[in-house]
């Protein structure tokens, strides 16, 4: 039961950036759950088009993509929390801590 309801609550995170890309962090970075690196990369440029600009978009350049684990806010310490200001209920990305969920992340 507990992994039922842990695999819907991963599920409905993960539609946050299922057909779209996001912002992560402040430093720019951007994150999206596709198929491929050449459809993240055009998500990415379309939500920097959308937010910023043209010329920003086209900064953004397929070596600055690469994968990223994904996780839930759960998963993570209260300190963990706090340092990324994340929320309980929210999610995460980490480069460098595993997870069964791969995404796409921008690295601005």
């Amino acid at each position: 039961m507990k992994c039922k309801q842990y695999c819907q609550k991963l599920k409905e995170a993960l539609s946050e950036i299922k057909n779209e890309a996001q912002y992560v962090g402040e430093d720019g970075g951007m994150v999206t759950d596709c198929s491929n690196k050449k459809e993240a990369l055009r998500r990415f440029k379309q939500l920097e088009r959308e937010c910023v600009g043209e010329e920003e978009a086209k900064q953004i350049k397929s070596e600055d993509i690469i994968t990223a684990y994904f996780h839930l806010a759960e998963e993570a310490s209260a300190e963990q929390r706090e340092g990324m200001n994340i929320e309980e209920d929210g999610w995460y990305i980490d480069i460098k801590s595993p997870s069964p969920v791969k995404v796409w992340y921008y690295t601005a």
